[in-house]
């Protein structure tokens, strides 16, 4: 079992969750989730990725029940939608090309494609625009200078400056400017 703090395995126990046990669950953190925001939405979606570590058989049947729950879930639950990433990757991306070398992860060719899917079922075209504005000043923002104080990088800083001040008129992008302002040197 993969987890995102890489614990030991030795730290949990598997087991194959019943349709009945995840929709218990369900019901439990539905309630407080409603309770905490009453008008959230949720989108539930059965993951892409094959887990063949207990079997292509097992995986089979882990997926059939995490659907047939999700679907259970979203019929039964006002606010809950299910988003299909699972059946497009089988129907629409069924090709081996749209997988990593491994055959078990999705390609970054497939991932733009489920994600294109998404963003075309939940976004709005405000969304969609302001996506569009920050995919590339996030990519600045995950650059490593090797050559801080040059002027190319400070004019590359001060563009990243003017784009994330346009942003701020529609998000908070407070500390993203304070971490730009912070490389920028003054002129001597």
């Amino acid at each position: 079992m993969s987890n995102c703090h890489k614990m030991p395995g030795s730290g949990f126990t598997k087991s194959l969750l019943s349709q009945k046990k995840i929709l218990e669950s369900f019901d439990t953190l539905y309630r407080d989730l409603k309770a905490f925001n009453p008008t959230c939405k949720i989108i539930l979606t059965v993951s892409p990725v094959r887990h063949l570590k207990d079997t292509l058989a097992l995986n089979s049947v882990s997926k059939s029940i995490l659907r047939l729950a999700c679907h259970t879930i979203s019929e039964t639950f006002d606010g809950v939608h299910y988003f299909p990433s699972y059946e497009i990757m089988l129907d629409d991306l069924r090709d081996y090309r749209f997988y990593k070398s491994d055959m078990i992860h999705p390609s970054e060719e497939a991932e733009e494609y489920i994600w294109n899917k998404f963003s075309d079922c939940y976004f709005d075209d405000q969304t969609k625009e302001f996506i569009k504005k920050w995919n590339p000043i996030y990519t600045s923002l995950q650059h490593k200078a090797f050559h801080v104080g040059t002027d190319a990088h400070q004019t590359f800083l001060k563009k990243i400056l003017s784009q994330l001040e346009e942003l701020s008129k529609t998000v908070s992008v407070d500390e993203e400017i304070a971490f730009i302002k912070a490389q920028i040197t003054p002129k001597k």
